[in-house]
């Protein structure tokens, strides 16, 4: 009996050492890329560029006022396609890494965290009243309670709990 509890442990250490296979995924960051920037204190993005094969100058605009600018192929030669490759819009992104209709952006870090904050507060002030306004109607015949809590969480969602 014990010499299968051997044969059994082998077996399932050889397959726990087997290599995990990773689908590609062509929108992941490699890590010297991340590294670089994170040096130069930028973050990096992905932000669509086209939308139903035109140019989606709106968003653009948009990420452009507060600071995005788009990575250049010298910038990050590990991520960008060879010249040629590629079919754009315009002219505008000939030298910009593209990944079908997104384009990789960056901002200094102190932008992105200053607008983190900002939205932060303002979700905080927003929580803040309705709970003010939610006692203010509290009458003692009739107490209300308030026992909620918030939690936000980022990353896929885990129904464990």
């Amino acid at each position: 009996m014990s010499s299968t509890m051997e044969v059994r442990e082998t077996q399932t250490r050889e397959r726990s050492q087997r290599p995990v296979y990773e689908e590609y995924n062509p929108l992941k960051i490699p890590d010297s890329v991340k590294n670089s920037f994170d040096s130069q204190n930028l973050e990096l993005m992905w932000a669509r560029y086209m939308i139903k094969g035109e140019e989606d100058w709106m968003n653009l605009r948009k990420k452009e006022e507060f600071g995005w600018t788009p990575v250049g192929r010298d910038e990050a030669p590990e991520l960008a396609a060879p010249v040629g490759s590629m079919a754009t819009v315009g002219e505008r992104f000939r030298d910009c890494i593209i990944r079908g209709d997104l384009l990789l952006m960056k901002c200094p870090r102190e932008l992105v965290e200053a607008r983190k904050e900002h939205f932060e507060g303002k979700a905080r002030a927003q929580l803040d009243a309705v709970n003010q306004q939610l006692m203010h109607n509290n009458d003692p015949r009739m107490p209300v309670t308030n026992s909620s809590r918030s939690q936000v969480h980022r990353g896929r969602p885990s129904f464990d709990e």
